[in-house]
This record gives C-alpha cells, structure tokens and sequence, in this order.
C-alpha cells in the first residue's frame, strides 16, 4: 500500500502543476521531449512500474488495475516508436491551458488512489 500511496503522490504532484501552472507544464513537457533519452525514459519507467506493480498485485489484488493500465501505456509507446512519440508529445505541449482540466482530473483519481490507501492500511 505503501508503493500506491506514493504513487498517488506523485499523480497529484503532477496534477497540481498542471492545475495551477498549465503553461509551465506545457513548456516542460515540450523540453522534455527534445531529450535522447526521453522515449527509452518513458517506456522504461512505466515498463518497472508496470512489473513492480504486478509483482504487488499477487499479494495485493487491488494493483492489478496499474499493472494493466501500465502494460498497456508500455504496449502504446513501444507500438508508437521514439519519433511519433516525440510528435505526439509536442503536439500535446500546444494544449497549454487545457492541462487544467487533465491536472483536474489527475488530482481526482489521485485522491481516490490515496483514500483507498490509506483505508487499505488501517
């Protein structure tokens, strides 16, 4: 429980930039995409959390769901390759103001994720 409270940290992190500073997240995300490194990143850290997650989901059937939301995002980037992901990365930085409404969301399901935490722990 501990590894999905964290995560879900992490979610609302990033919802709340996205939330309150949408133009910033944009510029961020279009720096971001400009790396070497940033398609093998990508995929490399939903591939570790996918398995981690999968690893948990024996013992805790709850993380099944990020597992399989994890494998499929790992599936997509790989199917998409480094150069279209880079284009759809840049293409999503335009969006600037529109992160408001998806930084929204990340802290709903972000405050979802950590109030099953936190009850899954007491």
């Amino acid at each position: 429980m501990l590894l999905l409270l964290l995560f879900a940290s992490l979610m609302a992190g990033f919802g709340l930039w996205m939330l309150c500073w949408p133009q910033r997240f944009a510029a961020a995300v279009q720096r971001f995409s400009e790396r070497s490194w940033f398609h093998r990143f990508e995929v490399g850290s939903r591939l570790v959390l996918a398995l981690l997650f999968t690893g948990l989901a024996y013992e805790q059937p709850e993380h099944w769901l990020l597992a399989l939301v994890l494998w499929l995002a790992t599936g997509f980037l790989l199917w998409l390759g480094p150069a279209k992901h880079r284009q759809m990365a840049s293409r999503i930085a335009v969006w600037g103001l529109a992160f408001r409404w998806l930084g929204s969301l990340a802290l709903l399901v972000a405050a979802a994720l950590i109030h099953y935490a936190l009850n899954a722990m007491l």
